[in-house]
């Protein structure tokens, strides 16, 4: 049996807001046998990843809609106690008192997800 050519690893459990409050979370998965980290972008809906060719630079990953389907469902199982962070102005991570992050941000895009399905 043919292996597939994208096997899912891991969702990270926390949550990056930017300061245009855009929200990512990294996830690692398996193409063509390397290990590749993305970041799964809630609001846009995307999967963005790359990976180092041969050392030299870094290319961009077209993952099919198939499999970002598969991510997104991985991503929502966890998301209810998942956390959100942000960096202050010294590029430390904070995870209280934040910006730019609504507080009612995971409950809305839990709903807005349940509509979807």
């Amino acid at each position: 049996m043919k292996e597939r050519a994208y096997q899912l690893q891991s969702v990270n459990n926390e949550i990056y807001c930017s300061p245009d409050a855009q929200h990512s979370v990294i996830v690692s998965f398996i193409h063509d046998g390397r290990l590749i980290r993305g970041h799964y972008w809630f609001e846009k809906d995307v999967l963005l990843s790359s990976f180092q060719s041969e050392g030299k630079y870094a290319k961009t990953l077209k993952v099919p809609a198939y499999f970002v389907k598969v991510i997104r469902g991985a991503v929502f199982k966890q998301l209810s106690t998942a956390q959100v962070y942000e960096y202050d102005n010294q590029r430390k991570r904070v995870y209280t008192d934040l910006r730019y992050h609504p507080d009612d941000w995971i409950q809305r895009t839990i709903e807005r997800w349940d509509a979807k399905s």
